[in-house]
């Protein structure tokens, strides 16, 4: 039997598990010094994990001491982990938003104690990532694991070298979008929020949306048109499943508690998180499969 530690400290706005108590800037590359710590845990077991959950676990890492994680957890913690989708959906949108609370928990006690932060405990928190340079031998282990991938690649004329070169820029490109968007102590790892958004996305009743819209975008042969109700109906679903969130969102927001390059509203947040153009296009593309489906079409 896993023996069970107190309830996890939250923000009485967000509901969100409070950060530990920072002490100094940390450096990234020091294992030994500083790791990587999960505020969301323990997710549930591998085999029930659903895309919430890896989303939800994966929207706020703390980067703290050493000492701290070992005390954090010998305290035994537990956050209230969300049961409904919607709930996770609406965590991980404030863990992506870069929310720092006003409160945080000093872990060398035994409490915990919840403690107010000061201002330069505040300033630490917020202190701005940094994109590191990639060195020539990480991208040399970067080219070599994309090479591994060609033959899987549906892309017909596309030559070993164009892929890889493609392949990096992109990482390249989600690397420094990521690093603008994270504190140096909070971070978010985007490839699991990115795929839970666009699953929850194409989930959303289609209730909200006027039937004469859902009949012209199945059956409408005109393309550009198709394309144009599609973009819309996908706002729709982005402001029906940002509903609930809104208005914890702009009181964060008004309070200068989000990243200073969070967008201003819930709904462009995840609106940009569902990636590029041609990710919206896909989502477009799989929204009208799922209504044909559903009409029997």
């Amino acid at each position: 039997m896993v023996r069970q530690g107190p309830e996890m400290p939250t923000d009485e706005l967000t509901g969100l598990p409070l950060p530990i108590l920072p002490q100094a800037v940390l450096p990234v590359d020091n294992p030994l010094e500083a790791d990587w710590h999960h505020q969301w845990h323990p997710s549930p077991a591998p085999a029930s994990r659903t895309l919430g959950d890896r989303a939800l676990r994966n929207s706020r890492l703390q980067l703290v001491s050493q000492s701290d994680h070992v005390a954090y957890h010998r305290l035994l913690l537990r956050p209230q982990w969300p049961e409904t989708t919607q709930a996770q959906f609406d965590m991980t949108v404030l863990g992506v938003a870069g929310y720092i609370p006003p409160e945080a928990i000093d872990v060398q006690r035994d409490g915990p104690e919840r403690i107010l932060m000061q201002p330069g405990e505040v300033a630490i928190l917020r202190t701005i990532a940094q994109q590191r340079p990639i060195t020539s031998e990480q991208m040399a282990g970067l080219r070599a694991k994309i090479a591994k991938t060609y033959a899987e690649q549906a892309q017909p004329g596309v030559t070993e070298q164009d892929y890889v070169e493609r392949s990096v820029a992109a990482h390249v490109r989600k690397e420094l979008s990521q690093a603008e968007f994270s504190f140096h102590h909070i971070k978010y790892e985007y490839s699991p929020v990115r795929t839970f958004f666009q699953e929850f996305v194409l989930a959303q009743d289609i209730g909200h949306i006027r039937e004469v819209q859902v009949e012209e975008f199945v059956l409408t042969n005109d393309a550009e048109r198709a394309n144009r109700i599609g973009h819309e109906l996908l706002a729709l679903n982005i402001r029906s499943m940002t509903d609930s969130v809104k208005p914890v969102y702009d009181q964060a927001m008004r309070a200068g508690r989000l990243h200073p390059k969070s967008p201003l509203e819930a709904y462009w947040l995840v609106h940009n998180k569902l990636g590029a153009a041609a990710a919206h296009d896909e989502l477009i593309g799989k929204l009208k499969a799922k209504l044909i489906d559903e009409a029997g079409l």
